[in-house]
């Protein structure tokens, strides 16, 4: 099968998109096993994006990958992160309007051996919003970063915290602050 070469290029059987447009944004390796977690966007058959999560395996051979068209309005991932519980927590944003451009942030947690989508919540602070960034704190909360359109039409930084220990459907999102407002 398909592996990593010295120069650290995937050969082309190692490719987990199709034949369209395809962006990757952000990894993962898990340290139990090597695997490596690749999230983005696959341009779907409507013409949109959906998000998509690929798992490859310690030698780069494809496990298995699934995209989430979560509305009809471009979808992305944008970062992964994994907890010690084994799953994985990716942040993105979910398209509500494409004409409007508007968008919420998305957190999803997701199965790190099914890929299934475990729980997963949106942020709505503005007509823009964002979730670019994600870290899992070792037996702790795991920190979503990411930035919405205030009404004055700048952006402000958000900073989301989740408690993977009382998490039901993502219902236990913190909003800790925007920083920076100018």
């Amino acid at each position: 099968g398909p592996s990593l070469s010295f120069s650290g290029n995937f050969p082309a059987g190692a490719l987990a998109a199709g034949a369209d447009e395809d962006r990757a944004y952000g990894l993962v390796k898990d340290p139990s096993n090597g695997h490596v977690f690749v999230v983005g966007q696959t341009s779907s058959a409507i013409g949109s994006y959906d998000g998509v999560l690929i798992h490859y395996d310690v030698a780069g051979n494809l496990v298995s990958s699934a995209t989430y068209g979560l509305s009809p309005f471009p979808d992305g991932f944008r970062a992964v992160a994994q907890h010690t519980s084994g799953d994985l927590y990716i942040a993105g944003f979910v398209g509500l309007d494409a004409g409007a451009g508007t968008s919420d942030g998305l957190m999803l947690r997701v199965s790190s051996t099914t890929l299934a989508l475990v729980s997963s919540a949106t942020v709505n602070m503005g007509a823009l919003d964002y979730l670019e960034a994600v870290v899992a704190h070792p037996n702790s909360d795991v920190y979503f970063a990411g930035h919405h359109l205030n009404g004055g039409g700048d952006f402000e930084i958000d900073l989301y915290r989740v408690s993977p220990g009382t998490m039901g459907p993502l219902a236990q999102v913190g909003w800790l602050g925007t920083g920076l407002n100018h």
